[in-house]
């Protein structure tokens, strides 16, 4: 039978693999051979990604489709543009 305690450990489990892989990818980065990184999308995995490319001093730009989200990071100084790339032929706003 499937509890409420057993769903949470597989979540959890799932969440933490997950994270591992991240984190696995942004170390196996050289910031020597790298110009950049375009991280598309700053929801809360984006983010995480662009919080492990500073710590690693790898410059990115991140492209988010919720105008708020963008903002918000931007005014924080971040490399984070609005833009929505299911709509082709829009312009990133800087």
């Amino acid at each position: 039978m499937v509890t409420p305690a057993s769903i949470s450990d597989i979540l959890e489990t799932d969440i933490k693999a997950k994270n591992n892989a991240i984190e696995g990818l942004v170390e196996s980065l050289d910031s020597s051979t790298v110009d950049f990184v375009l991280v598309c999308g700053y929801g809360r995995v984006g983010k995480m990604i662009c919080d492990l490319l500073d710590r690693k001093f790898i410059r990115y730009i991140a492209i988010e489709s919720n105008s708020v989200r963008a903002e918000d990071a931007k005014s924080k100084g971040l490399p984070v543009f609005y833009a929505d790339i299911n709509q082709p032929g829009r312009s990133i706003n800087p």
